[in-house]
Formats: structure tokens, C-alpha cells, sequence
């Protein structure tokens, strides 16, 4: 297989990496929660997150928030294989409910990513070859669906759809904060120590390190949290909420905005009362 074509199947490689490079200037209070919470998201649910920069993420616009797209990226698994009949076959297979999916694409895949049982992660449009990626997004969450590329016959199976998410600088925070925050549902994942030691009023309190306390209630509904109501988050530089804006845009909330910089940036560019640490 040519370098071209392990690029283009060893598509979700990057998601090992998440942060590398920003993390090092982030204060380890910020990496003691974003490592606690990885853990513990990966350990229950086995998701990857997409692999958004802070760069990419100042680029969006904020009228991102208010696209009407129902979703622009996804996740999917794939097996793939040489013939159109090999495909059909898996299709049977896995319809019929007795065989697993994961196991499958171990066994037969000729992609790298048989190694994680077809797993390509999270994606948006442009990151594959456009038949592949049409199939996957015209496609509805659970359907089997097969497709032919230039690397053969793919068998995929859509695993979800979002929409990703924006950011907001501490500026454009500073012209609806407190005034309109009626319009927005905001949410903190410091831990509960850095509240003592800087905090903004009307924030829903979610600390990453606690992620195994409230997960169960946001995604079964039972926290006070609007799924299509504008959703800021912040913590102390913008990493960890970064990755908690990734974690709600998976479980369908449509308009979710990272504050760039966190509370630190708030507090020394908009309000100095504000603490620093």
C-alpha cells in the first residue's frame, strides 16, 4: 500500500497526539484536570476526540454557533477489502447481528486501523477521499453501508454525528457578560479548589476531574442543560474546556463555544478584580 493510501486509511492517527504542542504552555492545574478527565471519557465511552487546535478553533466564527447544519462532522468504523462480493458478505454478516463488527475488521481489513477494530474517530469533510466521506455523512447513526474508492470496497458503519464547535474570545465574552446572559447557558470544568481562587458568576459548575459524577446525568438529560441553546465554557486557559466543548458537541449539543484563554485571560484583559493564579 502506497504512502498515499495509509494516509488516507490511517485517517484518526492523529488523535494520539491531542494537545501536544498547547499543553506545554498551559499551567499544570490545567493538565492535572484535562489528563484526569481523558482517562476517565476514554476508559467509559472508548471515544476519540477530534483533533481541533486552538488555532482552528479561533478561526470559527461565531456565527459557527448559529449554523443550521444538522451535523459537519462524524464518526464512523470501516473494514476494507479488495471486492465488491467480500463486501456484500460482511454486509449479511454483520445485518444478521452475530457478528461483531471490531472482530470483523481485525480479521479481514487491509487498513491500518483494523488494529483498533475499524475505529476512525471523529472527522470532518475534507479529511477523505470524497466518495468515502459522502457516504459517511448522507448516512444516518447505527446503518451499515458499503462504498467503493480508489482502495477498494468499504463496509462503514456511521457511530455518530455533531456539530463542531466554535470559540469566543474573552472581548466578544465581556459584550453579553452579565448583562445577556439570559441568551446563553454557561459552564465552568475547573475543579472545585480553582473556584476559591478565581470564579465568574452563573456558571454551571461540571469539574473535569469529577467527569464520573455528572456524566451519567448530562447524557441521559437530567442536568439543567439545553441541548440547542448557545453553550459557553470555560476554565482556566481554554484547554480543558476546549475538550469538554468536544465531549458536548458528541452528545448533540448544536451551538457550543469555547471562551479562548479561559477565566485567566478574562481576568487580565477585561476585569483585573477578577483573580490570577
Amino acid at each position: 500500500m502506497t504512502s498515499r493510501k495509509l494516509a488516507v486509511c490511517f485517517l484518526s492517527c492523529t488523535t494520539s497526539c491531542i494537545l501536544q504542542s498547547r499543553v506545554q504552555k498551559c499551567a499544570v492545574s490545567c493538565m492535572t484536570g484535562f489528563n484526569r478527565y481523558i482517562s476517565l471519557y476514554r476508559w467509559r465511552t472508548r471515544l476519540q476526540f477530534p483533533t481541533w487546535t486552538r488555532t482552528q478553533l479561533v478561526q470559527m466564527s461565531s456565527s459557527s454557533a448559529e449554523s443550521t447544519v444538522s451535523h459537519n462532522i462524524v464518526r464512523a468504523r470501516h473494514i476494507l477489502v479488495e471486492t465488491e462480493g467480500m463486501a456484500d458478505t460482511l454486509l449479511q454478516q454483520l445485518e444478521s447481528g452475530g457478528y461483531n463488527f471490531a472482530q470483523l475488521a481485525k480479521a479481514v481489513s487491509r487498513c491500518p486501523s483494523k488494529e483498533r477494530g475499524g475505529e476512525l474517530g471523529w472527522f470532518r469533510r475534507g479529511t477523505m477521499v470524497p466518495r468515502f466521506e459522502d457516504a459517511c455523512f448522507s448516512a444516518k447513526p447505527g446503518s451499515l453501508i458499503k462504498v467503493e474508492t480508489e482502495y477498494g470496497w468499504h463496509v462503514i458503519q456511521v457511530q455518530g454525528q455533531a456539530i463542531e464547535p466554535g470559540s469566543m474570545t474573552v472581548e466578544e465574552f465581556a459584550k453579553i457578560y452579565p448583562e445577556q446572559i439570559d441568551k446563553y447557558q454557561l459552564v465552568d470544568v475547573r475543579e472545585r479548589d480553582e473556584l476559591e481562587l478565581a470564579r465568574l458568576d452563573h456558571f454551571v459548575h461540571l469539574p473535569l476531574g469529577e467527569y464520573e459524577n455528572w456524566a451519567e446525568q448530562l447524557e441521559s438529560g437530567q442536568l439543567p442543560l439545553d441541548k440547542e441553546k448557545e453553550t459557553i465554557v470555560m476554565c482556566h486557559h481554554g484547554i480543558r474546556s476546549a475538550q469538554m466543548c468536544s465531549y458536548l458537541a458528541q452528545q448533540g449539543f448544536r451551538k457550543v463555544r469555547n471562551l479562548s484563554g479561559g477565566i485567566d485571560a478574562y481576568a487580565k484583559q477585561i476585569d483585573p478584580s477578577i483573580g490570577t493564579y
